[in-house]
């Protein structure tokens, strides 16, 4: 499991991991540097989304979808 979190962590990509509640299970250095203290982990996570469109958005939220249908989007 360490080698797989090296791995993760030394990728120029950030990579943020939640559950069904959109609480943040963990996430790779990257994503820490980009968002720094907006997502801790165990907290829900707020979606910039609803802050820029509304809570509206939520119904073609990818991430919805995937977590609600099970398939990746």
């Amino acid at each position: 499991m360490q080698n797989l979190q090296n791995i993760l962590n030394s990728l120029e990509a950030g990579i943020i991991i939640i559950d069904q509640e959109h609480r943040v299970e963990w996430m790779n250095k990257k994503a820490g540097e980009w968002l720094g203290p907006f997502v801790q982990i165990g907290k829900r996570r707020r979606c910039y989304r609803t802050i820029v469109y509304s809570e509206g958005f939520c119904a073609s939220c990818p991430t919805g979808k995937t977590i609600d249908y099970g398939t990746p989007t």
